[in-house]
């Protein structure tokens, strides 16, 4: 991390620090918010990202998407006692309100003995990443999996003469446009409220740096219309893969299973053992659908604040 300065400095994320950054990346483990794919389609609309270097670990100044407010996280795979004491301190010297966000599970766990006492964290059970094993997902056998087996049945008796699902290039310029104006299309369901606005941006940002961010897509055709469709990234070096994007026409009964059954098949194929399906955001149906789908574990994040 010799290009990114020492904290307090901060620099904003560009496209040139990928690669350095996936090399530290790898080493933390497959958090979907911090794969430099979802920092830079979800916190980096504005060239707004901060990111710096304190004690090997990387604290990072985003606004969050999602109430537009400042704040600090910091990821690291080894001890952080020291950065997170000196990021509670500079922000008491700026008035900012001492607290660090989504920090992952591993930095928790790393903390001394000592300073843990003067450290307070919660866990943050609503960005906590759901992951799935893949091969129990693909055989889908026992109890646990018959209502996802039921609905991958409805569905195929319902729509199976005339589905296909194809792999999409998003770094073509039509199949961009396919994906943009379906979703379009898909109104009804995804209503103009603040969440469908900013899954479109960042949706947007995906397909525009699509080149650059290693992107892969597959959509289900129902009578040769797109129906769903979801974007993915893989990380074959740690044996995980992200789902970004799931979108559905939700007129087509049980199409979200059936998508996400796709991405297993495909995951599957690709000798893939864990898929990341992000976290629920306190969405209680989203999260009651995801619970269903039986989970292995969570990656598991914590706000921190003084003790």
């Amino acid at each position: 991390m010799h290009n990114i300065p020492n904290f307090p400095t901060f620099k904003n994320l560009t496209l040139e620090d990928k690669d350095a950054y996936d090399l530290f990346y790898k080493k933390l483990g497959p958090y979907s918010d911090f794969s430099f794919n979802n920092l830079w389609i979800w916190y980096n609309t504005q060239n707004e990202i901060g990111i710096s270097n304190c004690d090997n670990c990387i604290i990072l100044r985003i606004n969050n998407p999602f109430d537009r407010q400042e704040e600090y996280c910091l990821i690291g795979c080894g001890e952080c006692s020291n950065a997170i004491s000196q990021l509670f301190k500079w922000q008491k010297l700026h008035d900012i309100e001492p607290k660090i966000v989504m920090v992952p599970e591993v930095v928790i766990k790393n903390l001394f003995p000592t300073e843990s006492r003067y450290i307070h964290y919660k866990e943050d059970v609503n960005n906590n990443d759901y992951i799935y094993d893949i091969e129990a997902m693909y055989s889908a056998t026992g109890s646990s999996y018959v209502k996802y087996r039921n609905a991958l049945s409805k569905f195929r008796r319902s729509y199976s003469e005339d589905l296909s699902v194809l792999n999409i290039d998003v770094k073509n310029l039509s199949n961009k446009v396919l994906l943009i104006n379906s979703l379009h299309c898909w109104e009804s369901t995804y209503r103009q409220n603040q969440q469908a606005q900013l899954e479109g941006a960042a949706l947007d940002a995906y397909l525009r740096y699509a080149d650059q961010l290693s992107v892969n897509c597959v959509g289900i055709f129902i009578t040769g219309k797109l129906c769903a469709f979801s974007l993915y990234q893989l990380l074959p070096e740690n044996g995980y893969a992200i789902v970004n994007n799931l979108k559905c026409n939700y007129a087509y009964n049980y199409i979200f299973d059936f998508t996400f059954s796709q991405i297993i098949r495909i995951l599957h194929e690709k000798k893939i053992t864990y898929v990341n399906l992000e976290q629920d955001l306190g969405i209680q149906g989203l999260r009651i659908h995801k619970q269903r789908l039986q989970p292995v574990k969570y990656l598991k994040r914590y706000t921190l604040t003084p003790a």
